[in-house]
């Protein structure tokens, strides 16, 4: 990824609520950064806040929230509106959170596409 131009890279999990409860800033590895599951369809709101509060209880963290489609019900891996607004909601509430892009926490030029 680095030699394509990329600042970092994403993994699929990594992050949980029992063991480890947020990627390290900076993190451990720029190129596969850890997250908790990938929110679905019937993941809850209460499971996605337990993964912010329980890096919150643990000594804080990056947790990078992946979300790949805002729609009600039209993939597995999706979240409604009311839902995703009422986690931003939430979020807005919590004094110690901070909500940054990947780009705020890891940094570093934007460069330009790579040509083939």
């Amino acid at each position: 990824m680095h030699d394509c131009g990329y600042n970092s890279g994403r993994g699929v999990s990594g992050v949980d609520d029992r063991k480890h409860f947020a990627e390290t800033i900076p993190p451990l590895d720029a190129y596969a950064t850890r997250t908790p599951p990938n929110p679905k369809q019937r993941t809850t709101l209460d499971t996605i806040e337990g993964y912010v509060n329980a890096a919150e209880q643990n000594g804080g963290g990056w947790v990078q929230l992946v979300f790949h489609h805002l729609c009600d019900s039209c993939d597995a891996y999706s979240i409604s509106e009311p839902n995703f607004t009422a986690l931003l909601d939430w979020l807005q509430t919590q004094p110690d959170v901070v909500v940054e892009t990947t780009q705020e926490v890891i940094g570093g030029p934007v460069n330009p596409p790579v040509q083939p």
